[in-house]
């Protein structure tokens, strides 16, 4: 029973993390929320976005079925305090991808009025410059310690 329950687990982990949508030349791969902490109203959201075309396009917009979605950079200052900048689009260049992680470009998701379960599938719509809207869902992930987090950063917006 336990290896079951291992393999279960680890079988649901990969399909977490091996979720793809392509549609014509664009490709997302793992898109993924970390679970909000408790009373929290908003919550960061991840993808990577592969451009599989010879001409660059820009990810204008993303919508969610959960709260209002912004795109936005974190980044840091010479003084060490860590802002988040509103993006009107982010650019893919052809041939190329965009990666979204943590401590980068991300998808900022606020207003959510209920608490996110692990494992949840939250629909969204991504909508980009040369016309192409896609349906994706997010699966909501625990939320990840990194020890290269600096927990004494200041935090702007």
């Amino acid at each position: 029973p336990a290896f079951i329950s291992f393999m279960t687990i680890m079988v649901s982990y990969q399909l977490v993390w091996s979720q793809n949508v392509k549609k014509n030349t664009i490709e997302i791969e793992h898109p993924y929320i970390i679970k909000p902490f408790s009373g929290a109203k908003a919550a960061a959201a991840y993808l990577i976005i592969r451009n599989h075309d010879d001409e660059e396009f820009n990810l204008l917009q993303v919508s969610t079925t959960i709260g209002s979605a912004m795109l936005h950079e974190t980044t840091t200052t010479k003084e060490g305090i860590v802002k988040m900048e509103h993006l009107m689009k982010v650019d893919i260049p052809a041939g190329d991808e965009l990666i979204m992680q943590p401590g980068g470009i991300h998808v900022m998701i606020m207003g959510i009025s209920r608490p996110l379960i692990v494992g949840e599938k939250i629909p969204a719509k991504l909508k980009f410059s040369n016309g192409l809207e896609m349906d994706i869902e997010f699966t909501v992930q625990e939320h990840k310690k990194h020890s290269d987090l600096q927990t004494k950063s200041k935090h702007e917006h």
